[in-house]
């Protein structure tokens, strides 16, 4: 887990995904731009399902968001795509 963490950026946010003592990844999402001041910044842990795949819980929805990392340079939230900056 320790490759996928760093800064990653798309339109409208950066996310942090940073490696806790406990071994578990954790993902902070924070608007940027017109929106940074429309909702608090996204935080989730990241429960690993396969290689490069993990879910969070979302207390908010009540359900579990997928999480994938492609090519040690990108991060998948949901749908949207997010270009590592760096580690």
């Amino acid at each position: 887990p320790r490759r996928f963490g760093g800064r990653y950026e798309r339109v409208g946010a950066h996310i942090d995904v940073t490696l806790g003592g406990d071994g578990m990844l954790h993902l902070v999402e924070t608007r940027t731009g017109d929106l940074a001041d429309a909702s608090p910044p996204f935080e989730v842990d990241l429960v690993p399902v396969a290689e490069g795949r993990f879910v969070g819980w979302l207390e908010s929805g009540e359900r579990w968001t997928p999480v994938t990392f492609a090519d040690d340079r990108f991060v998948y939230l949901g749908v949207r795509a997010a270009t590592k900056l760096s580690p």
